[in-house]
């Protein structure tokens, strides 16, 4: 009996025991299978957070990508301008050389012909000044050669590139007024001995008249007078004085140039008068200067 006993008291011992140990690796399983899920769901969290994350960097690559690509069109368009710009830079830079040693040399030839013209000009304005100097020795000459004799039948005066030596009509013709007398031819012998000794002058004879034309003359009008009359003249200067006829150059300018009105003797007078205009050239001048 008491074995007994103790068999039973060891049997439900044992099984207190075994109850105990079942109860407390159940609740350990249980804490951790409770343990286990909670971790699930903070992973289940974390890649839902983690999936957002991607989604929002893939949306913002997709972006970046985009403004990438624009940004490479613009630098490739920029680039492009660029090298176009350089283009027509270096197109213009070297028209503009072009232009610049075309202009340089326009200015070099207008250079020297502005120096030729310079020289040019200075050599014409020596060659008149010598004119000039020559005029005045003449005008100086003839005043000695016709001492005595100047007045107010003859007069000498220096105008511009000539001398004018004005005759009264009294001083050269005779009242027919065609007619040249033996005192004019003597008034005519100081200028026509000026002209022989002198060839390289010119001599233009020209006649003047009133509007009443001689009697007695087979004259047309006033201008075959004033031509008459200038012919007259010439015929002395050569035949009787010895002048060269290439000096002398004939011409008529009747009663359309008067001094005074031809409605008194005296005016007609005053108007039938003869111009003698010497001409002294310009010394002879560089031919690049005679050049039109």
């Amino acid at each position: 009996m008491p074995k007994n006993i103790f068999l039973s008291a060891f049997v439900l011992l044992f099984s207190a025991l075994s109850g105990c140990v079942s109860s407390q690796k159940y609740s350990v399983e249980a804490s951790a299978r409770l343990e286990c899920q909670g971790r699930e769901a903070v992973l289940t969290e974390e890649l839902a957070a983690q999936r957002q994350e991607r989604e929002r960097l893939t949306t913002q690559l997709a972006d970046l990508s985009r403004k990438v690509g624009t940004l490479e069109k613009t630098v490739s368009d920029q680039e492009s301008e660029l090298a176009s710009k350089h283009r027509q830079l270096g197109e213009s830079s070297e028209k503009m050389n072009t232009d610049i040693a075309r202009l340089q040399s326009e200015l070099g030839d207008r250079n020297t012909r502005l120096a030729r013209m310079n020289t040019a000009l200075q050599l014409i304005t020596e060659a008149q000044q010598e004119r000039n100097r020559i005029l005045n020795q003449l005008f100086e000459d003839l005043k000695k050669r016709y001492s005595g004799k100047t007045g107010n039948d003859i007069s000498i005066i220096v105008d511009q590139d000539h001398l004018v030596l004005t005759f009264s009509d009294k001083s050269l013709f005779g009242t027919n007024g065609t007619d040249v007398t033996a005192a004019g031819k003597e008034n005519l012998r100081p200028l026509a001995a000026l002209l022989t000794e002198k060839p390289e002058l010119d001599a233009e004879v020209l006649t003047y008249t009133d509007n009443q034309l001689p009697k007695n003359k087979q004259l047309k009008d006033t201008w075959d007078w004033s031509l008459y009359r200038a012919t007259n003249l010439v015929r002395v200067l050569i035949s009787d004085l010895r002048v060269n006829g290439n000096q002398l150059t004939p011409a008529g300018r009747g009663e359309f140039y008067p001094v005074a009105g031809n409605n008194t003797p005296e005016g007609r007078t005053r108007n039938r008068r003869t111009e003698i205009r010497v001409f002294v050239p310009l010394p002879e001048l560089p031919a690049f200067i005679q050049k039109p």
